[in-house]
């Protein structure tokens, strides 16, 4: 990865706000590259639920500091999404009633004291944080103590994270409509939203790859069938809570993830988005007991949590003997070793990369396997031994070009090969890059996206269209770089 300053990110928002009506990003453009630059990942949590009453969530605070403290510093993202259900809503300590300032005064201090700004954090509403306020000034208390609400006046979001490799859109929108009474909520995507959306994904069309965000499932809200047009026209992923469930599924034509609740919960809710090559792999970890978290970035899993195809992976060849194996491996302590290993065969060690030491590289040989799904598997050992599995499929297709790695392990022969490290060294500084918020209007803007900001309704797409994405999904192909 690479180190950009903010002028480069308002730079490279102005281009994208100018780039017209073109649809540009392409999930499908995805690649299996032995390039380990074209890397990044933005970690993501939800339904913080801050003032959670004892039985329900007694470990809110707790939680979320070790979210923004410990675990932001030891994985380090480019960016950190919270979707929804902030607070919990508990006025008079009972659940979903209202809203209390003191749930919101407790939230706003974890995030100032853990120094997160808006240039890295994006904060969006929940239903549990519209509880009572209908008729109460539209999100009032969203409005004044979150960090999105109360910088940019704005229930919404859009932030362009810009690398040498690319423009990533994330756009965090707003679903539980503009407040509720208490206990029940009404979810929404209000004509001002839909509109807005549209104008966002519009203008950031030249975008390599749009990820937008929400708190509920994307065909909840009423006013979900428009929304679920704009995101299938822009090729976009959906990303929520909510459910306090985790997992990723295909669902409306659309690669969804959801991750579980931090303030309510223990596992699987402190998780990451990872985009490597522009394939996407989404996992979880559990915040009571989160080290060594892994992540296999390349080669792409074939099937999604839910054991569902997923769209966007490609397949392996079979003929080369250098296909990179690529993981990022966080732990606040020390990692001693990471390997991987194919059908439970015999582990072939992997190394550091000599710019990034979350990044961790390894090189198979398939050359003479038979075509067919294959498990690799990741093994690390750091603060414990934790491994990840994905599944492969390996076939007669184009192989990556070849390039010299950092030296790591070759898949058959189980000792690690010759490569020079040093030429890896010239990768550019793996910092993560902060973002810069990107406005529907043809020009850059400092401010967040206001969903309530008037303008012209935009023509829905095309109804026909989950068909045509099914055709893309069955009859396209894609092949390694």
């Amino acid at each position: 990865m690479s180190k950009i300053t903010i002028g480069a990110l308002a730079l490279a928002a102005a281009t994208l706000a100018g780039g017209g009506n073109a649809r540009a990003a392409d999930p499908f453009a995805a690649r299996y590259s032995h390039d380990s630059e074209p890397i990044f990942w933005i970690m993501h949590i939800s339904d913080t639920h801050i003032g959670a009453t004892q039985v329900e969530g007694p470990d809110a605070i707790p939680h979320f500091e070790l979210a923004l403290g410990e675990a932001f510093t030891t994985i380090d993202p480019a960016a950190v999404v919270v979707t929804g259900d902030i607070c919990d809503g508990s006025a008079n300590q009972i659940p979903a009633s209202g809203q209390d300032t003191a749930e919101w005064l407790d939230y706003r201090s974890v995030v100032d004291a853990a120094g997160m700004t808006t240039d890295i954090f994006m904060d969006i509403p929940g239903n549990h944080d519209a509880y009572g306020e209908s008729g109460a000034g539209e999100l009032a208390h969203y409005l004044t103590y979150s960090l999105n609400g109360s910088t940019f006046s704005s229930t919404t979001r859009a932030m362009v994270l810009s690398f040498p490799f690319g423009q990533y859109l994330l756009y965090g929108t707003s679903t539980p409509n503009d407040g509720s009474g208490p206990f029940f909520e009404s979810p929404e995507f209000s004509a001002e939203e839909i509109s807005e959306m549209d104008a966002v994904l519009t203008a950031n069309a030249t975008a390599t790859l749009a990820i937008a965000f929400g708190h509920h499932p994307v065909d909840s809200p009423a006013g979900s069938d428009q929304v679920i047009d704009l995101l299938q026209l822009h090729q976009a992923f959906w990303f929520h809570g909510h459910r306090h469930d985790y997992g990723s599924y295909m669902g409306s034509y659309l690669l969804s993830g959801e991750v579980d609740t931090l303030g309510k919960g223990n596992v699987n809710n402190i998780a990451v988005i990872a985009i490597d090559n522009d394939a996407l792999s989404y996992e979880a970890t559990d915040v009571d007991d989160p080290w060594p978290f892994v992540i296999v970035t390349a080669p792409a899993n074939r099937l999604l949590h839910s054991g569902q195809e997923n769209p966007y992976a490609y397949q392996v060849c079979n003929t080369a003997t250098d296909n990179p194996v690529r993981a990022l491996v966080f732990d606040a302590n020390t990692v001693t070793s990471v390997s991987f290993s194919v059908d439970g065969n015999a582990p072939v060690p992997m190394t550091p990369d000599p710019v990034e030491p979350r990044l961790w590289h390894g090189s198979w040989d398939t050359s003479g396997l038979p075509a067919g799904e294959v498990i690799l598997t990741v093994t690390a050992v750091g603060s414990a031994t934790r491994s990840r599995d994905v599944s492969v499929m390996l076939a007669d297709t184009q192989c990556p070009t070849t390039q010299p790695q950092p030296d790591a392990g070759v898949a058959d022969a189980g000792e690690p090969d010759a490569t020079d490290a040093a030429d890896a060294a010239a990768a550019s500084d793996a910092s993560s890059t902060p973002g810069a918020d990107a406005g529907p209007l043809p020009a850059a803007s400092d401010s967040g996206c206001g969903c309530r900001a008037a303008s012209s309704p935009s023509s829905s797409p095309s109804s026909s269209l989950p068909l045509w994405l099914l055709l893309l999904l069955l009859l396209r192909r894609r092949r390694g770089a």
